[in-house]
């Protein structure tokens, strides 16, 4: 029951969603060097995580949605429809306020590529979005602020994986290609993002 349960508590506190909202603040800050600056856009994205969050809300009230993991691989398909929709919309306000180079609105590229990405593996496998947004953050923390932060932070990985595995929400294999998904739409939204602030890079 305490192993059930602590499993539980690690799959919360490092929800796909914490990972997500923080990688906004953490790129403008570095781009910007204003903490305040960087949680008004924070704010700005959490706004278009609610949409998905609402969403979500609705399909578990109606029944689409039999648990708050979306442990049923088939049902995973509507959600990821609704989420693209919103990291368009998230896309399209970016560009509109501040532009393409915006660092938001290469990020929302990310997002929407990633969303796309799942949803076409999900026909084959159950892929963890756990994991996708543990390795993702890390590999964006490696990036953009080098390899003290993401080596200091590779302990989540294990310590994510035993949870979705104890909790039987995954299998490895479907831990793995979530860890694969996850630091390759990064590492491809990165590299976009360079190439789109100096394209001679």
């Amino acid at each position: 029951m305490i192993k059930h349960w602590f499993a539980e508590f690690i799959s919360t506190i490092f929800h796909p969603v914490i990972f997500i909202l923080s990688i906004p603040f953490f790129v403008v800050y570095r781009q910007t060097d204003s903490g305040l600056y960087a949680l008004k856009w924070t704010a700005f994205t959490s706004a278009f995580i609610l949409i998905g969050v609402m969403f979500y809300l609705y399909g578990r009230f109606k029944g689409y949605y039999t648990d708050h993991d979306l442990s049923i691989r088939e049902q995973r398909h509507s959600f990821y429809a609704m989420a693209l929709i919103s990291a368009l919309l998230y896309f399209l306000a970016a560009v509109f306020f501040k532009g393409i180079f915006f660092p938001l609105s290469i990020i929302a590229l990310g997002v929407m590529l990633g969303v796309i990405v799942f949803e076409l593996v999900t026909y084959y496998i159950k892929a963890s979005v756990h994991f996708a947004a543990v390795f993702g953050w890390i590999v964006a923390m490696w990036l953009i602020y080098g390899i003290t932060p993401a080596m200091a932070s590779l302990w989540i990985i294990p310590l994510v994986g035993w949870s979705r595995l104890t909790l039987r929400r995954h299998t490895r294999s479907e831990l793995f290609v979530g860890a694969l998904l996850g630091t390759i739409v990064t590492i491809f939204t990165y590299v976009l993002g360079r190439y789109l602030f100096d394209p001679v890079v």
